[in-house]
Parts: C-alpha cells; structure tokens; sequence
C-alpha cells in the first residue's frame, strides 16, 4: 500500500474545511437553524459570523484547522501502511 503524501492530503482536508465553514456561514443567513451553529463555531473561530467577511474569517481558520488536522490523521494512517 502507498503512503499518503502529507502536504496534499493536509491541502485537501483544508480546502474541504474551508468551503464547508464558509458555505455554513453564508447559509446562516438566510436558514434560521444554522445560526445556532455559526455561534457555536464562532466560539472556536474568532471573527466568524452571518456575514460575507465573517464567513470568510471563519474560513480561514476552518483551513487552518483543516490542515493542522489533515498533518496528524496523515501521520497517523502513514504508522500503520507498511
């Protein structure tokens, strides 16, 4: 079995954070539901809210958070392919 190349599959994890967070917060505007959401999230995302920027903010840290994670499950997937 192949190794998971770390760098790619930590971008993907990122880019996939990224758009979900965003698209979240861009939703919360218009469904009433997801608001209880976006404030949940904004507790861990600073800056992330109902709006254009505020969506965008929380997406860059639904990026970062996406990569950071993406390095340790890679890492950890890669200990055990031999």
């Amino acid at each position: 079995m192949m190794r998971i190349n770390l760098k790619i599959f930590a971008l993907q994890m990122g880019v996939i954070c990224f758009v979900c967070v965003f698209i979240i917060g861009l939703a919360s505007a218009q469904v009433e539901k997801l608001k209880k959401l976006v404030e949940i999230i904004s507790t861990v995302y600073l800056g992330y809210s109902s709006s254009l920027k505020g969506s965008f903010l929380g997406g860059i840290w639904g990026f970062v958070d996406g990569y950071i994670s993406g390095i340790l499950i890679g890492f950890i997937i890669n200990l055990f392919i031999k």
